[in-house]
């Protein structure tokens, strides 16, 4: 009976620790880097990527110096708040529902898909892109589609992400 029930509380701390990650690549650290450059928010950028939670109590507290920004730095904020919208109103328990399937919302920008209530939050992107070079004299296509999906539900998060790549042309694998 005890080996079937230690797996349990294994996969039970495993499950309370999930958090999403922003990915490392994201212009989001740079923003960040700069304001803390200038002493506005404390920001230690050595270990990335970072969970999404996190950057949001960033931009929350940048927030809390708007009269230390520039204009720019005012609108770049406003952008990162949009996107960290879900994070940073899980961040204020608050009870807001929202659902948006694709339109533009006031405070959470365009989206394809965002629901939100107190104790889940989902939101779901389209992942598309093309890209056209020429390589060694000849043409080279990449296209690329997928979905890419994330979501809190209480303290746990979810992430996925999905891409499939295609090239074509007469230069792959060329030695």
């Amino acid at each position: 009976m005890f080996k079937i029930i230690l797996p349990f509380f294994f996969f039970t701390e495993i499950l309370l620790c999930q958090v999403v990650f922003e990915p490392a690549n994201s212009s989001v650290y740079n923003f960040l880097s700069r304001l803390s450059l200038k002493n506005i928010i404390i920001f230690n950028d050595e270990l990335l990527p970072l969970s999404r939670m996190v950057i949001a109590e960033k931009l929350v507290e940048a927030e809390c110096n708007l009269e230390e920004l520039t204009g720019l730095e005012r609108e770049e904020l406003l952008y990162y708040k949009k996107d960290f919208e879900p994070e940073i109103l899980i961040l204020r328990n608050s009870d807001k529902k929202k659902t948006v399937i694709f339109r533009d919302d006031a405070d959470a920008g365009f989206r394809p898909f965002l629901y939100r209530d107190k104790h889940f939050t989902f939101s779901a992107d389209p992942v598309l892109g093309f890209s056209y070079s020429r390589q060694y004299g000849d043409n080279l296509k990449l296209r690329l589609n997928g979905l890419a999906f994330r979501g809190y539900y209480n303290n746990a998060g979810f992430n996925f992400y999905f891409r499939d790549n295609e090239e074509t042309g007469n230069t792959i694998d060329v030695e």
